[in-house]
């Protein structure tokens, strides 16, 4: 593993980050002594090892459950290969969910795997079928990930996305997309690998990736530039995002507002085209090894391109449930309720600065137990605060259905949301999905 250190080294491309960005307003404390991060938010609770035996004892229901597999769609390849929509997502499972967005193809959290843990055929499986590989998407310019868990860093996955970079690359294909209005083509130059601090460590220590592909050296509220160059993809470092400052509770503080949209035109020339990548913060922790709990950092990804607005959360908790209570049934299924305790900034910060968003990419499951899980997992009723927290358009729900992670049956979540998105009164704004499903949401190309 890199030696610890404050911050991890950055690679040659990313110095200019340290000068060019400006300290955010709102820049919470996250960064600790001997080089861990944190989470500084009241709305988060640490675990103590009574609270992990307690939680092993109680896992039964994940043992039993034999509900799934999940609802899959067979994914139309022919719109995947040529979206008629400067924006366009497919979900793959689980959080990978391909992004075309303004003539750019990002892939988030890519996990092809069947199992996601440290040993082959241990520890959590795949339930639902796998609905594409690397070898049936187009060629992929950016891939984001947002920490270096099992379910979201798979080595094996990222092997298989180089091999389909380089036949790509070999082949001459092209990136099919729309942006601006009109249809666009252009050849395939390569893949870079877009993290967190440190989050993509063990892809480099492996050589699974190799170090120029590798971009793991954005901080919380950290901007960069991706343009296509004839070479690869080129990072830029953009301005930090200013945010508004947030009280203890989670909401901002009275008076302290931003113009809506700034992170977007931040150092950027009006009319530039290219891709636009916030690293914004999320209410989580990381841990590979036993030895390197929280010594990267865990983020989502705020993306803007051709004037469209995409938000990946990552994994994220919202409101930590206090561990010696027990919601109601009414609480778990109307988000419409105050919510009674602290809860994460990040959104509402992110939806002030960076918002009004065209689509957002919210965690759904692996929530329960509550008293345990709640702190860095949403459930369906956080994740339909969050959709409003942010301004989202439109939302799917993601992490869940994929894999058994936790104790709530494998399709409650997708049951859960219906009922709380109806409460809400965004019943067909924020849904769940089908794996394999593409929805076309951008503007289409004009004749």
């Amino acid at each position: 593993m890199r030696a610890a250190s404050s911050r991890p080294a950055l690679p040659s491309w990313a110095v200019p980050l340290q000068a060019a960005a400006a300290s955010p307003k709102a820049k919470p404390d996250h960064h600790r002594p001997g080089g861990v991060f944190n989470n500084p938010w009241s709305s988060f609770r640490n675990h103590t090892v009574g609270d992990l035996f307690k939680l092993i004892g109680s896992l039964g229901s994940l043992l039993m459950d034999s509900s799934g597999p999940a609802p899959t769609v067979k994914p139309d390849l022919k719109a995947i290969h040529a979206p008629a929509t400067d924006l366009q997502v497919t979900w793959l499972g689980h959080a990978t969910f391909l992004v075309q967005l303004g003539g750019i193809n990002i892939l988030t959290d890519p996990v092809f795997n069947e199992w996601v843990s440290p040993f082959m055929r241990m520890g959590p499986e795949r339930v639902t079928p796998l609905t594409a590989r690397a070898a049936d998407l187009p060629p992929i310019d950016v891939v984001l990930v947002s920490h270096n868990h099992y379910d979201h860093l798979d080595l094996a996955t990222m092997g298989e996305l180089q091999f389909a970079a380089r036949t790509h690359k070999e082949a001459g294909a092209t990136v099919e997309g729309v942006a601006n209005g009109k249809r666009t083509s252009r050849r395939f130059t390569g893949t870079t690998y877009l993290s967190p601090l440190g989050a993509l460590a063990a892809a480099r220590e492996t050589g699974v990736l190799p170090e120029s592909l590798i971009n793991d050296s954005l901080d919380w509220w950290e901007a960069v530039d991706i343009s296509m160059g004839p070479e690869g993809p080129v990072i830029t470092p953009a301005p930090a995002v200013d945010v508004p400052e947030a009280l203890p509770s989670g909401e901002l503080v009275p008076g302290a507002t931003v113009e809506a949209g700034a992170g977007w035109t931040q150092g950027k020339t009006a009319g530039e085209e290219g891709l636009r990548v916030v690293c914004v913060p999320a209410q989580h922790h990381t841990q590979r090894f036993i030895t390197d709990h929280n010594k990267s950092l865990w983020s989502g990804f705020a993306l803007e391109s051709a004037g469209r607005r995409v938000y990946f959360s990552g994994d994220t908790g919202y409101s930590a449930v206090p561990k010696d209570v027990e919601e109601t049934e009414e609480e778990r299924s109307d988000p419409t309720r105050p919510l009674g305790r602290p809860f994460c900034p990040a959104f509402k910060q992110a939806g002030a600065a960076l918002g009004p968003f065209d689509f957002a990419a919210l965690p759904i499951g692996a929530y329960s137990p509550r008293w345990f899980m709640s702190s860095v997992h949403a459930d369906p009723c956080d994740a339909v605060r969050m959709h409003k927290d942010l301004g989202a358009r439109r939302s799917v729900g993601m992490h869940w259905g994929t894999f058994r992670l936790t104790d709530e049956p494998l399709l409650e979540p997708m049951e859960r949301l219906k009922v709380a998105a109806e409460r809400a009164g965004i019943a067909d704004d924020f849904t769940a999905e089908p794996a394999g499903t593409t929805l076309a949401l951008g503007e289409a190309a004009r004749a």
